[in-house]
């Protein structure tokens, strides 16, 4: 009769312990997942967007440098407009460096190009009611 004692002791730590591991198990797991948060897509300042999404992959905990999860979160963050002008990208990523190829062609359909800076600069009509400083800022 002691060894049936044994045998259903044994089996009742046994529970025990699985039932101990699977709570720690899904403590671990909800205590690690942390949400990473970034604006939404500038079209108007893609380069100033980048600028901060990039700071965020470097204070985030975990630190973001994987390229593929980069990428994914770049996609994440596009609207619909904004996907539609770098889909080739998002249907066919190269298989390397997707996160950067990304990141050209949203720069490439965003920001304004040499031509189209300098018209802007010789549209400008004075200071108006603007400090000099504002002027050199806007330009």
């Amino acid at each position: 009769m002691e060894l049936d004692a044994i045998k259903q002791l044994a089996d009742a730590i046994r529970e025990q312990t699985l039932h101990a591991t699977q709570a720690t198990t899904t403590t671990v797991s909800s205590v690690s997942a942390v949400a990473f948060k970034a604006p939404q897509f500038w079209q108007t300042n893609a380069k100033a967007w980048f600028i901060r999404l990039e700071a965020s992959f470097n204070t985030h905990t975990p630190r973001i440098t994987q390229d593929l999860t980069k990428f994914h979160h770049v996609i994440q963050l596009l609207d619909s407009s904004t996907a539609r002008r770098v889909q080739a990208v998002l249907e066919n990523p190269p298989p390397v460096g997707k996160y950067d190829s990304l990141k050209s062609a949203l720069l490439n359909a965003y920001e304004a190009t040499q031509l189209q800076k300098d018209q802007e600069l010789l549209n400008l009509n004075g200071l108006g009611d603007r400090k000099p400083s504002e002027l050199l800022q806007h330009m």
